[in-house]
């Protein structure tokens, strides 16, 4: 399972996996309730929309696919990238996609009718593997762009390793990234300054998000664990222990109350955030 995502009621969780598909489960009683099919690839990514209508999926297809989250009907297919789409995100006020592909582009899709409205391109030499947006509206990745205009504001730059994902605070004045060095770093993301290394995992990080209030940030690693730290000072507050292979996604819900997270092992954890016991485990299906 490569990607999960809270629905914004908390009452739904959707994940990603390499057989190919999406699911909806009930973050409650851990029951399926919808298998998004169609991808011929793995699907590497997923999103709620703000509203919580609709799902975004990305797959090694080289397409997004946009579902209704209800009764799980395709709405659109986003095509135009040219191979791996390994990331996507609604807008804040779901008009907009982003997407990010292995053709070292980025894309954002106007959501009601799949055009492509902005090609990012020219400043990323390599894959791109994540993409979110600020709060405001404005995309920010390792590379800070104004999607208005497609102007490069801030380069990113600390990580040895690759930067493997990225997240915005609500209120879009951080950003958060996750690294092959084994670390996540916190940037303001107005200035491009660094705040932050949240050092503790032992392999590489796959995955980060701020929690709701921006007052703690998330962590997947390839060590086994998820880690949850004080986004102000640094501070390991929890260490969440019970996947048997690399963790590969987390997420916290709506309420800042749970955390969900993902792993090689074909399971789905959900946690309580302020204790870190693990209330739910996603698996059969």
């Amino acid at each position: 399972i490569n990607c999960c995502k809270f629905s914004k009621d908390g009452r739904r969780v959707v994940t990603a996996s390499d057989d190919n598909t999406a699911k909806i489960w009930d973050s409650v009683t851990g029951r399926l309730l919808l298998t998004l099919s169609g991808h011929t690839a793995w699907v590497r990514a997923c999103d709620f929309s703000p509203d919580s209508t609709r799902v975004i999926t990305a797959s090694n297809d080289g397409t997004a696919r946009v579902w209704n989250a209800e009764n799980g009907t395709l709405l659109l297919v986003l095509e135009g990238h040219t191979f791996v789409v390994r990331g996507c995100a609604f807008s804040p006020e779901g008009r907009r996609i982003i997407t990010a592909g292995t053709d070292q582009k980025a894309r954002v899709w106007c959501a009601e009718t799949g055009e492509c409205q902005l090609t990012i391109e020219g400043e990323h030499t390599d894959m791109v593997i994540c993409c979110c947006f600020s709060h405001d509206g404005a995309v920010r990745k390792a590379f800070i762009f104004d999607t208005e205009t497609n102007k490069l504001l801030h380069i990113l730059e600390g990580h040895t390793g690759d930067i493997n994902c990225c997240k915005c605070s609500k209120d879009g004045r951080r950003v958060v990234t996750g690294s092959g060095d084994h670390t996540a770093k916190i940037w303001d993301a107005v200035t491009g300054s660094l705040l932050i290394t949240l050092s503790g995992h032992t392999s590489y990080v796959n995955a980060c998000d701020f929690s709701p209030d921006g007052s703690r940030v998330i962590t997947a690693s390839d060590d086994g664990t998820a880690r949850v730290w004080n986004a102000e000072n640094g501070t390991l507050l929890l260490v969440l222990e019970g996947h048997t292979s690399p963790v590969n996604a987390c997420a916290f819900s709506p309420d800042c109350k749970r955390i969900v997270t993902t792993c090689d092992d074909g399971k789905a954890r959900v946690w309580c955030a302020e204790t870190g016991e693990c209330q739910l485990i996603i698996e059969g299906e």
